[in-house]
């Protein structure tokens, strides 16, 4: 496990100088955009996203972990591949067929001056599905060949890269918002190509079915693991993203509120990216140790990785707090009209945070025979944030939305935990989470009040510099992570 704990927080590496793209972009975005051409960007962004899951029916997890039994060397691996590229693409037929079916209908749903782009752009809908549905596929194989910094370099590096240049060209008037989201979504196709390229490098990638590989009842069994696994992640993805999806139709601003409520969000992603990688990496380990039944191994695989989310998070969220104040000031001096940013971050935060120190009960729960436990509590969760959001939208606003959104996710974590303790005994709390809780409260004390500046950016910069040189040296010193020891050793000599 150390091995993959090391490339995880090497692929986090990667994850953070993305976040820190993504920053750019955010801010940058607020700048130069209309509120209602950046909800819209954002709208296509999610929905896209979320149809892709529905598209691809759960292959991409379904090569990660079924990749471990027909690995490189396999005989029966290039019929596996060749099962596990055909169905997706039935069904992205399919979802495709319905984006045209349902057109009226869903343009219909956007409130009157927001159906005019929704229906002018209609079209990048079904396209940015089916690219990004290939990047997907492509990200399962390279994550059960344990090449995930790979990927993670196209998804959090590449792509925004190219998000970037498309925005400094809107924003000096070199291209119109027209051109900047059409080629938005067909440059998805240069991240295509460089996976692809390392796709073909490395041995094992070949397609073609030879009869008598696997019967029919094998087949099935493949395809109904990979439809639960759809339903794992689609509930998983819909619990983050329902509450920017439902803002569209319900909100009175309707796109405007979406960009509102999404820059707000990008707090969610600068914890979550990093965490994401961690659990891409650790995946094939956590299935190589449950199909084996080393459930010594898998407990301690759990609350290794466990210990490295937890500081992590709690160094990101604790950050973000901190320096609250200091972010509603730069997105204030950026353009009017994002004075709510600060407040809904941070309810959103309490939510993904309680989750995130779970640890990957996720993940481990979709690789045990309990996994359709998770689509249930996924689901139960969601019906009762889609409830809270109907109810309190109009009273309370984008922070009723957040608070629905958290209390949701605060269910979901709590009925996970609980469940995998009880059936499989693992449970990610260990003292190592006293400690980095002790470190955080310790980190956040000595730093609050140091406001020694007149201007808010510099004492975010003084505060945010202090807090993480103070948190990352306590970490070291109290020996949280062998791990992370070594790598801030290696990368961050400053810091003893």
């Amino acid at each position: 496990m150390g091995i993959v704990i090391r490339q995880s927080i090497k692929t986090a590496v990667v994850t953070f100088a993305g976040v820190f793209l993504g920053l750019i972009i955010n801010l940058l975005s607020i700048r130069v955009f209309e509120k209602t051409d950046l909800g819209f960007t954002q709208n296509l962004i999610k929905a896209s996203m979320l149809l892709c899951y529905f598209a691809i029916l759960g292959f991409n997890s379904t090569l990660v972990i079924y990749g471990q039994k027909y690995h490189r060397e396999h005989p029966k691996r290039a019929s596996f591949l060749t099962i596990s590229i055909i169905v997706p693409l039935l069904s992205l037929t399919v979802i495709t067929l319905l984006y045209f079916i349902f057109k009226d209908k869903v343009i219909h749903m956007y409130h009157s001056g927001d159906e005019l782009l929704m229906a002018r752009y209609y079209i990048l809908f079904p396209l940015l599905t089916l690219l990004v549905s290939i990047i997907l596929w492509m990200e399962g194989y390279l994550q059960s060949i344990y090449k995930t910094a790979i990927q993670s370099f196209a998804r959090e590096i590449l792509n925004r890269l190219i998000y970037l240049a498309l925005i400094f060209l809107y924003a000096y008037h070199l291209i119109n918002f027209d051109t900047f989201i059409w080629w938005y979504v067909l440059l998805y196709l240069v991240p295509i190509v460089y996976l692809a390229y390392f796709i073909y490098r490395f041995d094992g990638f070949k397609f073609g079915y030879t009869k008598g590989d696997f019967t029919n009842r094998e087949i099935l069994r493949i395809i109904s693991f990979a439809f639960n696994q759809t339903f794992v992640v689609i509930s998983a993805v819909l619990i983050i993203q329902i509450d920017t999806i439902l803002i569209g139709p319900l909100a009175y601003n309707g796109l405007e509120a979406i960009a509102i409520y999404g820059t707000a969000a990008f707090a969610i992603s600068v914890i979550k990216n990093p965490i994401r990688a961690l659990s891409l990496s650790a995946l094939p380990s956590l299935s190589d140790a449950y199909q084996k039944a080393q459930l010594k191994k898998l407990r301690a695989n759990f609350i290794k990785s466990a210990s490295v989310m937890q500081l992590l998070v709690l160094f990101l969220s604790v950050g973000i707090l901190l320096c609250a104040n200091e972010i509603q000031y730069l997105i204030n001096l950026l353009k009017p009209g994002y004075e709510s940013v600060s407040h809904i971050m941070l309810i959103l935060l309490i939510g993904h945070v309680i989750d995130v120190l779970g640890g990957l009960s996720l993940e481990v729960l979709t690789l045990s025979k309990y996994y359709l436990y998770n689509t249930l509590f996924s689901f139960s969760s969601l019906i009762v944030i889609v409830i809270l959001i109907y109810n309190w939208i109009d009273v309370y606003g984008l922070q009723g939305v957040a608070w629905a959104s958290s209390i949701g996710m605060v269910m979901y974590a709590v009925l996970k935990s609980v469940f995998l303790y009880r059936k499989l005994g693992i449970q990610p709390y260990t003292v190592n989470t006293l400690k980095i809780a002790g470190i955080s409260i310790v980190a956040l004390a000595a730093c609050y009040f140091l406001n020694l500046f007149s201007n808010p950016i510099c004492n975010m910069f003084l505060k945010g510099g202090i807090y993480s040189i103070l948190f990352l040296g306590l970490s070291m010193r109290l020996k949280i992570s062998e791990e992370f020891n070594e790598l801030v050793k290696k990368y961050l000599p400053f810091i003893k």
